[in-house]
């Protein structure tokens, strides 16, 4: 990627000024670079990277898995195995229960947790909580 000029209005006066915005390959090389740029530019840049971001992970998202995991294969997790790899508490998991697509009640007091769905649901937050 080369760098790319940027002509930004400033609304207070109505001039235009130039800016030279580094690629993404320039600012993963020298990312201190980032401390001085002004808003607008980390502005053009977050919208790039959040391109980039969702062109990469778009793919992967529909693609199926090259060999499909079957029930068996599948490990269930405790509450507290779960509940460490959310980082998030017992108590959580509970509260939460009927909103997480991997948690399954199997009786009053007790719950357990696909451990592939857990981890394909937190890959699912990851990307779209990307900015």
């Amino acid at each position: 990627m080369e760098s790319t000029k940027v002509l930004h209005a400033v609304r207070a006066r109505g001039q235009k000024t130039e800016h030279t915005l580094p690629s993404l390959d320039e600012l993963a090389e020298n990312p201190s670079q980032a401390r001085d740029f002004s808003r607008q530019m980390r502005s053009e840049l977050i919208v790039r990277a959040s391109a980039l971001i969702a062109s990469l992970a778009g793919p992967l998202i529909a693609e199926p898995s090259s060999a499909p995991v079957t029930e068996a294969e599948d490990e269930l997790l405790t509450v507290e195995e779960a509940a460490m790899l959310l980082r998030r508490s017992r108590r959580w998991l509970w509260r939460h229960k009927k909103s997480l697509p991997f948690v399954r009640q199997i009786s009053g007091k007790s719950l357990l947790c696909s451990k592939n769905d857990l981890a394909a649901w937190l890959a699912a937050r990851r990307i779209e909580e990307a900015p």
